[in-house]
């Protein structure tokens, strides 16, 4: 049974084909480990209605189309002076609205049999907490992208 410390987050600051396959993207070297908090991986779908009247009085649904999205935050981090390339990729994602790739996984993507996803996303929320008694952080929210031709993709390493 996996440990969440052990699992990972890589982000990559470009759109990257979710299809090739999965050793291509072990050894992409433009995705970078993300020193996140805490993680959700929000797998869903929407409902539709299927409901008649030959239901004997029940509603009935069917699954719509599915929602990927990661919720997550992060320790504003500078290393004198300077931050972490996975804080500006996430930030300049936002802020540019371009995409990046995202594969998340219980455990490092070298690691054989390491299970996840990985998703071309878009960065829809990337705010910052600045308390009193307390480091600054970042809370982030990442949707799929509607606009990459790409889907997600769900993975184990080999």
């Amino acid at each position: 049974m996996p440990a969440g410390r052990i699992a990972k987050l890589y982000v990559s600051p470009s759109e990257i084909d979710t299809s090739t396959a999965v050793a291509t993207l072990q050894g992409d070297v433009t995705f970078v480990e993300t020193c996140v908090i805490d993680v959700t991986l929000d797998l869903a779908a929407t409902e539709i209605d299927a409901s008649d009247r030959c239901g004997n009085g029940f509603t009935a649904t069917v699954a719509g189309l599915k929602q990927f999205s990661i919720e997550t935050g992060l320790i504003k981090r500078k290393t004198a002076g300077v931050l972490p390339a996975y804080y500006t990729n996430l930030r300049d994602a936002f802020m540019n609205d371009t995409l990046i790739t995202v594969m998340v996984l219980d455990d490092d993507k070298d690691t054989t049999g390491a299970d996840g996803f990985v998703a071309v996303m878009s960065v829809f929320n990337f705010s910052e907490d600045q308390p009193l008694e307390d480091v600054i952080k970042n809370n982030i929210t990442l949707k799929s992208a509607g606009d990459s031709v790409y889907a997600p993709v769900a993975i184990t390493m080999p």
